[in-house]
């Protein structure tokens, strides 16, 4: 019997929630995908998870992505 790799686990981040069913059901077959909404949602999972990568929306409220990704390097 063959061994099963876990699939990748993402962060998807994006305040519109049809892109984001969009990006769902086109990679759920490839990765294992947690999604929210907001910034402040993202730092939240990052600090209890870990993820192989992090996808996120670049203009939403509040704190666009590249200055999350940056609160997340620290």
């Amino acid at each position: 019997m063959p061994l099963t790799a876990e699939k990748p686990y993402i962060l998807h981040v994006d305040d519109d929630k049809d892109f984001q069913s969009l990006f769902y059901y086109t990679f759920n077959s490839s990765f294992k995908i947690e999604m929210v909404q907001d910034a402040r949602e993202a730092l939240a999972a990052a600090s209890e998870k870990n993820f192989d990568a992090i996808v996120t929306d670049y203009e939403m409220p509040k704190m666009n992505g590249i200055e999350l990704l940056n609160e997340l390097k620290k």
